[in-house]
């Protein structure tokens, strides 16, 4: 439902025959009122790459226990580009938070339990990571850019870089 929509429908609601019923106005404006502030929050979309001149995608799938939603090999055609790594990309579904660090928490759950052994078949493979991160906002309120010490820990053990793109919408 969009905003335009829900203007529409409570506008309708308020004239139709002259009557006014108050009760479905209020819950009318209630739903507005929601569907305001997640149209304005901060949307966050994190993508977990691991990438090297070579090594086995499927073996480090078992180690982290999650299947790529991408994948390639150094040399494979990709749909603009030949791929000059080998890479193992897992998208995470997009959060709504004004902290940017809340989008490492799926990723957190997954790695924390296996994270010795993760970080030694990266460093036995020459392997890097990145985390990308994709924030879409408006410009009030800015979205947080902070990260813990167990946060940069992490990036650090997963030989990682941060990658973050801000888009600013009106």
């Amino acid at each position: 439902m969009s905003l335009h929509f829900a203007k529409v429908l409570i506008a309708r609601r308020a004239t139709t025959f002259g009557k006014v019923d108050f009760s479905e106005i209020i819950d009318l404006l209630a739903i507005y009122f929601c569907l305001t502030i997640i149209f304005k929050m901060t949307r966050i979309k994190l993508t977990f790459i691991v990438y090297g001149d070579m090594f086995d995608i499927d073996e480090f799938s078992k180690i982290i226990n999650i299947s790529p939603t991408e994948f390639a090999y150094k040399g494979d055609k990709l749909k603009f580009r030949v791929s000059t790594d080998t890479f193992w990309k897992y998208s995470f579904k997009d959060i709504i938070s004004l902290y940017v660090e809340d989008s490492l928490k799926p990723l957190e759950k997954i790695v924390t339990p296996r994270i010795e052994e993760i970080a030694s078949f990266m460093q036995k493979n020459n392997l890097k990571s990145i985390m990308r991160f994709k924030v879409e906002t408006n410009k009030e309120p800015a979205p947080a850019i902070a990260f813990e010490s167990n946060t940069i820990n992490l990036l650090s053990k997963l030989n990682s870089s941060i990658d973050l793109d801000l888009y600013i919408y009106d």
